[in-house]
């Protein structure tokens, strides 16, 4: 399908799909140049250069207060796989589905649970681990995944 098209399903996540972010100012410029408002106008805006998500980095990770629709906008696999086809970039910033709350809705994670465990020889720091995990994950299973 369609950019357009997939988009359009995608307010409903699956539960275990992954979305991407792309920034709002590089998929504005897009949207501009495709006309995605407007399929019946011809563009006379210039073609976007590479796609550029540095903008919602911080040290290579989704930067703190960064908001849907303000900032980056959120892709299907399938269309961000063809924008990054046509117009390669990047860097990709994958997010997973998860369920939230008794009823279980699905919604994108979008600042994963950043943990980092650490192992002791005395008083000094002998081991350290970074894990990225989703904030819904229990804490059994968690234990287990830091213990691998």
């Amino acid at each position: 399908g369609t950019i357009k098209q997939n988009e359009a399903e995608s307010f409903a996540p699956e539960l275990g799909k992954q979305y991407y972010m792309i920034s709002s100012k590089w998929f504005g410029i897009w949207k501009d140049y495709v006309d995605y408002n407007d399929e019946s106008a011809n563009s006379k805006n210039p073609k976007p250069s590479e796609i550029d998500n540095s903008d919602l980095l911080d040290n290579d990770d989704l930067a703190p207060g960064k908001l849907e629709g303000n900032d980056f906008e959120i892709l299907t696999k399938e269309s961000w796989e063809n924008l990054k086809k046509w117009y390669s970039g990047g860097p990709d910033i994958a997010r997973n589905v998860v369920e939230v709350g008794i009823s279980k809705q699905t919604r994108v994670e979008i600042y994963p649970l950043l943990i980092t465990a650490v192992t002791l020889s005395g008083n000094e720091i002998s081991k350290q681990k970074k894990y990225k995990t989703t904030q819904v994950k229990t804490v059994k299973k968690l234990r287990y995944d830091l213990a691998a």
